[in-house]
């Protein structure tokens, strides 16, 4: 699989990737949104509280394991100068409106196997951060499910094996600033456009 360039005008490129959109894909829609309603009694954990009381772990400064027992608030803000782990084991993360479930500005981030739900945008890397976004499933958020920015650390940033579902953008990037690698990304169900480049204005 591998993403081809498409220039439609001056002001913005499109990315397009292999996509699979089949019944499988929907059946397992259906199947996430099941699990979402069936858990909604359960309390909430906030994940910014969760991040504040983490320790180190090997080259992390912050080393988080979370649990798939317990459901988790998307209000998460990575301090700058963190390297943040975090291993969601399937847990779900509930964003907030108008709020992004995880923004990250100045540091580095890798997050593997979380499900993030609602919210503004599901993961944003904003100036100076990077990331490794991989296994991870995003859906149903207002805006982009992965949004890069303006990123000054592109060559350590990676979007690879993500499910990204029922968003406006399913992975937001400028032109000038493409991640180091993005593939093998499932992007369906996009209100507007499943993989965008916009040109810096």
């Amino acid at each position: 699989m591998t993403c081809r360039n498409n220039p439609l005008s001056n002001q913005f490129r499109l990315f397009y990737i292999s996509d699979v959109i089949g019944a499988n894909v929907r059946i397992g829609s259906i199947l996430l949104l099941v699990l979402l309603i069936g858990r909604s009694a359960m309390a909430l954990q906030s994940l910014q509280l969760v991040y504040d009381q983490a320790g180190p772990e090997g080259r992390y400064d912050k080393h988080i394991v979370l649990n798939p027992a317990e459901q988790y608030i998307g209000d998460l803000t990575i301090a700058p100068g963190h390297n943040v782990y975090i291993e969601g084991a399937g847990s779900l993360i509930f964003g907030q409106n108008g709020v992004n479930a995880i923004t990250v500005s100045g540091s580095n981030l890798d997050i593997h196997h979380c499900v993030i739900a609602g919210g503004l945008n599901g993961i944003e890397i904003e100036v100076g951060g990077s990331a490794t976004i991989n296994n991870n499933t995003i859906y149903g958020v207002t805006a982009c499910g992965i949004k890069t920015g303006e990123l000054d650390t592109i060559a350590w940033t990676t979007i690879w094996d993500n499910i990204v579902t029922e968003c406006r953008y399913g992975i937001y990037i400028l032109d000038e600033h493409i991640p180091h690698y993005i593939a093998f990304n499932t992007v369906h169900d996009i209100d507007s456009i499943r993989y965008a480049a916009f040109c810096p204005s």
